[in-house]
């Protein structure tokens, strides 16, 4: 039983469209703000997209973004 995870945050740079052999392969790190104040701080999550899905995606995953992303630990 896979270790499942969601995050939502907003994306840190913009996504970048790479391959992994001859599958489209997308990567993109979410930024999770915790706590408040002077004790603020952010989490960073490196996130992997693969298949069709990160082909339609590309474009609009840019720096800014504000994402909610579930997937496998």
């Amino acid at each position: 039983m896979p270790n499942n995870i969601t995050i939502q945050g907003s994306l840190g740079k913009d996504a970048e469209l790479t391959a992994a052999g001859s599958t489209p392969l997308l990567k993109f790190s979410v930024g999770d703000s915790v706590g408040y104040g002077d004790k603020k701080s952010t989490n960073w999550w490196n996130c992997a997209l693969f298949g069709a899905r990160a082909n339609t995606l590309a474009d609009m995953l840019q720096k800014g973004s504000k994402v909610c992303v579930t997937g496998e630990v």
